[in-house]
């Protein structure tokens, strides 16, 4: 590490410090070519206010969102990722996919294959990496390549980034409100001051986050809970409707989920991509469920 002050922080989210997937991620820092970088991990607050926390500690001038549950994979990570702010037009930078790790467990791999944690946002063009059956993320205008990384105008609203591996200006950053921090509102508030141009760059990182299904969708419930307390950030807008009608009607009909099943099948011989239509039928019972329980907790209200 160097006495310098760095040039990178860190800033790491994690319910204790004894979790064993953390301790996989610190050992993977170590690996990493580029070293002039601090670690910050915050065990206080929750997964959101912590990152506020260790923000306002952070020396870096280029902050790196990370989980407890990520891996870098890729030991030139870091230097890839931090290539495109050479460019003082580039607010930030992520990596283009989620590792594909094919002795991984089924739901792991199924989420890196798709690029998303949760079919719904795919639909909506809103999943915050690209699946391995598409060249590019879907929902974002490309302005230009070089080859290892496309710049690429953040849309609006924003995608469901902002960690697993997510590079912003700290500068930048301390623009978003930070006080009530959720990973995907600071985005959207940094889209609405203009600060739009990324790197989506040509690497990967490992998301852990699979498991056990029934515990997956209890967590994806709980998120629910989060995005309807007072967040200002909405997985559907009024002209998300249409997409989330085809999600709707894509998966009552089957035939759409089986389709993106088989194309990605022939990219990747991996019998996770037919989870698909499983994973879509349980979120669309899962959400709906949720949804209907929300009404008529406002109607007795």
């Amino acid at each position: 590490m160097s006495s310098v002050s760095p040039a990178l922080s860190l800033i790491i989210t994690a319910k204790d410090r004894n979790n064993l997937k953390l301790k996989d991620l610190e050992f993977s820092l170590t690996l990493q070519t580029f070293r002039n970088f601090e670690t910050l991990i915050i065990t206080e607050g929750n997964s959101e206010t912590a990152k506020a926390i260790g923000l306002k500690r952070a020396k870096g001038d280029i902050i790196c969102i990370l989980a407890s549950d990520n891996y870098l994979n890729d030991p030139y990570f870091f230097e890839k990722c931090l290539k495109p702010f050479e460019s003082k037009e580039i607010t930030g930078s992520f990596p283009l996919h989620y590792w594909y790790y094919k002795y991984d467990d089924i739901l792991n791999r199924y989420f890196a294959l798709f690029g998303v944690n949760d079919p719904i946002p795919l639909y909506l063009c809103k999943n915050d990496r690209a699946s391995y059956y598409a060249d590019s993320m879907s929902g974002f205008p490309i302005l230009w390549t070089n080859g290892s990384y496309f710049i690429a105008n953040m849309p609006s609203p924003v995608p469901t980034l902002g960690d697993n591996g997510f590079f912003i200006r700290k500068d930048i950053l301390m623009k978003a409100d930070i006080e009530h921090y959720f990973h995907i509102d600071v985005c959207q508030d940094l889209a609405n001051l203009g600060y739009e141009k990324y790197a989506i760059v040509n690497t990967t990182i490992w998301h852990r986050t699979g498991g056990n299904i029934i515990r997956f969708f209890l967590k994806r419930i709980r998120y629910a809970e989060k995005l309807s307390q007072g967040r200002r950030w909405f997985m559907v807008t009024k002209k998300d409707l249409p997409r989330l009608c085809w999600f709707i009607f894509s998966t009552l009909t089957l035939i759409y989920p089986l389709y993106l099943s088989v194309k990605g099948y022939r990219v990747i011989k991996d019998k996770a991509w037919f989870l698909h239509l499983p994973i879509c039928l349980i979120t669309l019972g899962v959400y709906g469920l949720w949804t209907i329980e929300k009404l008529f907790r406002k109607t007795i209200d």
